[in-house]
């Protein structure tokens, strides 16, 4: 089981999913009203200029020796923003 104490920790992560490589985690948005971990931010793409934010429920394992964080799933992008300054795209 993940607690939150494994997900507060793993900020600089590698995120893997079964299809490979996704990106390293960049931060961890929380729930205001409980403070509670509830999605990790990660920079995707080669040049990690897209922020992808993946839910807590979507995670399968952390594995702290490794710094790697598993998903379940390969994730399904709805949505992403670029990370560059507006001078670079």
């Amino acid at each position: 089981m993940i607690t939150p104490k494994d997900i507060r920790s793993c900020t600089g992560y590698i995120v893997d999913s079964p299809d490979g490589r996704i990106g390293t985690v960049a931060d961890i948005r929380y729930n205001p009203a409980t403070n509670d971990p509830e999605a990790l931010l990660v920079h995707a793409g080669r040049t990690r200029t897209r922020l992808l934010v993946i839910p807590i429920s979507q995670l399968a394992t952390i594995r702290d020796a490794q710094m790697q964080v598993r998903i379940d799933h390969s994730p399904r992008i709805t949505a992403s923003e670029s990370t560059a300054p507006e001078s670079a795209r």
